[in-house]
């Protein structure tokens, strides 16, 4: 079998260099020489007569064009032999990887077109047939005045071709060769006229005009000509993004300038479409590697997003403004490993009228990680008018330094003996490491005083990478220390993992390391690394080699199921979060028959049936989510009641914060089933909190981190309780208890720096209160209440851009905003609010896709509008059209991302 594949592929081979072959021969006018090929491989008479006919007349077509002249030939064959379809051959404009690029006449319309026809011998690769036909899909389903259009797609004696507008003008590589050939001459001689004489004939007034007329690139206002040109690129890009097409293989020679200097956006024949089938195997480099990506030179294509297209334009403008390539090597594998690892030479070096604006906006667009780039082609665009307007840029340089040393002058004591201890700290973990080192071979209990000091320094990082971290949380203005101690922290395990490894006693230690690792990056926001680590540490439990089967062992390893499936259920991978959390649930049930008790692991076990509840919330299991609160309430409870004696107040405190946690998330979804029951477990627990704070604080009256988490809870419970009263019609106390949660907050405020879960809980308290106000038709306080929950939320978007669970919420309160003005009659109002929270909720749909939760609510913002335009009728009918098209955009988007989550969910 594998021999017949092997010639199959070889004839293929043989026939695709005949066809270049025969093709070279016709376009030098050598008829002889084709003959002769065609005798000579009689295949290509039998089995591609329809191509080689079509060959013949293109060639025919073209074969007086030099290769070096631009100008329409003269002598062209004016025969009906001459055509492909509708359209006339006139002459070569321009080939590719991806086809060659005839101008021809539209016989039909009398128009001037540009042809793109798929190269002969790529017939024979259906992939590239494919890919040729993806390009057409794609540039045809863009109208953006920025994007060349195209007219219209074919397949005619088994050539493929696509006809667009024709651009008269050249492509800003040429443009950019043009510039870099005046600058030499501007080096080589002092004399204007020279450099005059070689610049290019555009009109006055076009923006290459403008570029083309300056003294020189090293000129302001020829950078603004370039920015201009860039935002003008952006803007396309960004509309095409929205329309589900990635370009990735944005540069020089696919931008286009006409005579008026417009520049157009061209060739996609490596986009890929959100509805198309993806042709890029793991592994494949697609795209100019001068322009590539860090991840398209990694091969890395599931990485591959809007954002590849981000850097590319970043490269293009670096090359515009600067007339050099962000990184020139001769060797494809130097410059791949280059734009992976390497940072190119800052623009302002090479040309000092860029300004430190302009260079760290091309910085954050040319980012290594996908991740720190702009957010959108669009934010990009916009950060670069701003540079143009003089207004302050979005993208920012790292000015962690400046922070950490204003913050230390400020604490000048505390900064002291925080850096004593640690200083001290570490000499403990370096004498311990040395200590383990030098005792290898001695006697066990040598070794057992050796294992101590290293629990010991363990627990001294995980004392400063951890509790000192969730510590300083809560202290205003303490983030660049709390980033500085966890990143100490990584530093210190990544090197004991990397040190135990290759030490055979230390081996067993690896998994419990690099589960820390993966807390502390948890800590530090970073998801990847943290999933990596997670997956890691599971994989070094389980070495057969390496494992123990002890309980402590396969309590971190439940541990780690359990965080891994929480961190896969917060980013939207519900089905290999369900497989984790049950993984770990098995493990814990496994560990309640161990002679140490079922109380050892009570806490971690209630923690993953909550993590599971929250999972089966999210998908929209209410049943199963109300029955594994329950469990985890009531094993909780049962471990604080039993233990309450022998723990603590420190320990103490936390068992029940994380018992009236669980509750408050228990009512929650208990309040969707049965309210009646929702309610009395919400006064219960109201109660035994108030009780519980007046015992805290009177151990200890100043505001400590205790007081502070109960306070916490207690407004959550009172927020959750408001929402079920007004649900009740009891509108008096539900106002009320809104009221006081948002006192006992907004008290903390100036106090301690609160995290951004509670902040959230805070935007949710005001939207309720809105809700609650607008019941009683007190319009005015409603408003202001729901203008509150809005700030609130968009001050949370500015942070994390990419957590789509604030932007559900503000969608929730746009659109009650909305609802309020149509109670109001004013439906233009209502109108444009509805529509935004449509808007923001497709886009918490995009970063969230398998939740219900969100899918639900969309829909019922859409009714919601509907029902508004209904009402609205002839009122505003100058802006329906408007309207309804975005609503158009919106639904057929959110019925694209339903049936995508349902084909994601068979899949998974």
């Amino acid at each position: 079998m594998s021999h017949s594949l092997s010639s199959e592929s070889l004839a293929s081979e043989a026939i695709a260099e005949a066809l270049e072959q025969y093709a070279t021969a016709l376009e030098s006018g050598n008829d002889e020489e084709a003959s002769l090929l065609l005798l000579k491989h009689p295949v290509l008479s039998t089995q591609f007569s329809g191509h080689l006919q079509s060959l013949q007349l293109l060639c025919q077509a073209t074969r007086h064009v030099s290769a070096q002249r631009l100008a329409v030939p003269r002598g062209l064959p004016q025969s009906d032999d001459a055509d492909l379809g509708d359209y006339k051959i006139e002459q070569e404009i321009g080939r590719g990887g991806m086809g060659i690029v005839y101008s021809a006449t539209q016989r039909s319309l009398s128009r001037r077109v540009a042809l793109k026809v798929l190269p002969f011998a790529s017939v024979l690769d259906q992939q590239q047939v494919a890919r040729f036909r993806n390009e057409a899909q794609a540039a045809a389903s863009l109208h953006h005045p920025h994007i060349v259009p195209v007219f219209g797609v074919g397949c005619e004696r088994g050539i493929h071709y696509y006809s667009m507008q024709l651009i008269e003008g050249q492509s800003l590589e040429q443009a950019i060769i043009e510039l870099q050939r005046r600058e030499s001459l501007r080096g080589e001689s002092n004399d204007p006229s020279t450099v005059k004489a070689h610049q290019s004939t555009w009109p006055e007034g076009s923006l290459c005009g403008k570029m083309n007329s300056f003294a020189s690139v090293r000129n302001s206002h020829f950078v603004r000509a370039a920015v201009e040109l860039g935002i003008h690129v952006a803007e396309a890009i960004e509309y095409a993004h929205e329309q589900g097409v990635v370009h990735r293989d944005i540069k020089p020679s696919n931008l286009m300038l006409d005579r008026m200097g417009k520049v157009w956006v061209t060739d996609f024949g490596l986009a890929r479409c959100q509805s198309a089938v993806n042709l890029t195997s793991q592994g494949d480099r697609i795209g100019t590697a001068r322009y590539m990506s860090p991840e398209q030179a990694a091969g890395r294509t599931q990485e591959i997003d809007y954002r590849t297209d981000i850097y590319s334009l970043g490269a293009t403008l670096y090359e515009l403004l600067t007339l050099r390539h962000a990184f020139d090597f001769s060797s494809r594998d130097e410059l791949l490993q280059a734009i992976e690892s390497r940072d190119p030479v800052a623009p302002h070096r090479l040309n000092p009228s860029i300004s430190v604006d302009l260079e760290t906006i091309l910085m954050k667009a040319m980012a290594k990680r996908s991740a720190d780039r702009y957010a959108s082609a669009g934010e990009f665009a916009n950060d670069l008018r701003r540079f143009l307007d003089g207004k302050p840029t979005w993208a920012r340089r790292p000015t962690w330094a400046d922070q950490l040393t204003k913050w230390a002058v400020r604490r000048k004591r505390w900064v002291a003996a925080t850096f004593v201890l640690m200083s001290l700290a570490y000499v403990g973990i370096f004498l311990a490491m040395s200590m383990i080192a030098k005792q290898r071979d001695r006697e066990m209990a040598s070794a057992a005083r050796a294992r101590f000091h290293l629990q010991q320094s363990h627990q001294v990082v995980d004392r400063f990478g951890g509790i000192l971290s969730d510590y300083l949380s809560t202290v205003s203005g303490s983030d660049a220390v709390r980033a500085e101690l966890l990143n100490e922290a990584v530093r210190y395990y990544t090197d004991f993992v990397e040190y135990a490894q290759s030490d055979s006693d230390l081996r067993r230690e690896v998994g419990f390391a690099r589960y820390q690792l993966a807390m502390t990056y948890g800590r530090l926001g970073n998801v990847v690394e943290s999933e990596k680590q997670y997956v890691s540490a599971i994989r070094d439990l389980q070495d057969s080699n390496l494992s123990t089967d002890s309980p402590t062992q396969r309590s971190v390893l439940a541990l780690c199921w359990n965080s891994l499936g929480a961190l896969h259920r917060n980013v939207g991978r519900y089905a290999l979060a369900e497989s984790e959390l049950l993984q770990a649930l098995e493990m814990y049930q496994s560990l309640t028959t161990e002679p140490a008790g079922q109380h050892t692991y009570d806490r971690p076990h209630s923690l993953a049936l909550a993590n599971l509840a929250m999972l089966y919330w999210s998908m929209g299991d209410r049943d199963k989510s109300a029955e594994l609160f329950s469990k985890s309430v009531e094993r909780l409870e049962t471990c604080f009641h039993d233990s309450v004696d022998t723990l603590d107040p420190d320990e103490r405190v936390t068992l029940q914060e994380r018992l009236f946690e669980c509750r408050n998330n228990y009512v929650a979804v208990l309040a969707e089933i049965d309210p009646s029951a929702a309610e009395a477990k919400l006064r219960d627990t109201l109660v035994e909190m108030e009780n519980s704070l007046v015992a805290t604080a009177s151990d200890a009256p100043q505001v400590s981190r205790s007081v502070v988490q109960q306070q916490l809870q207690l407004a959550a419970t009172q927020s959750n309780l408001a929402s079920l009263l007004s649900a009740s019609g009891r509108l008096d106390e539900a106002e009320q208890h809104a009221h006081q949660a948002i006192e006992r907050i907004q008290g903390l405020l100036d106090a301690v720096n609160l995290p951004s879960s509670v902040l959230l809980n805070y935007a949710t308290t005001y939207n309720n209160l809105g809700e609650i106000l607008w019941k009683k038709r007190s319009w005015e306080l409603s408003n202001v209440a729901f203008v509150k929950s809005e700030q609130l939320l968009r001050t949370e978007l500015e942070k994390f851009p990419s957590d789509p669970e604030p932007l559900s919420r503000l969608a929730g309160v746009l659109n009650n905003q909305g609802l309020l003005a149509e109670s109001r009659s004013e439906y233009k109002t209502a109108s444009q609010r509805l529509t935004q929270a449509i808007e923001v909720q497709a886009q918490a749909i995009k970063l969230a896709p398998l939740n219900t939760v969100y899918r639900k609510s969309l829909i019922a913002h859409q009714q919601n509008l509907d029902r508004t335009l209904q009402s609205i009728q002839g009122e505003i009918s100058d802006q329906s059209p408007l309207i309804n098209k975005t609503l158009s955009q919106e639904i057929i988007q959110a019925e694209s991302l339903a049936a995508g989550n349902d084909a994601l969910k068979k899949k998974n």
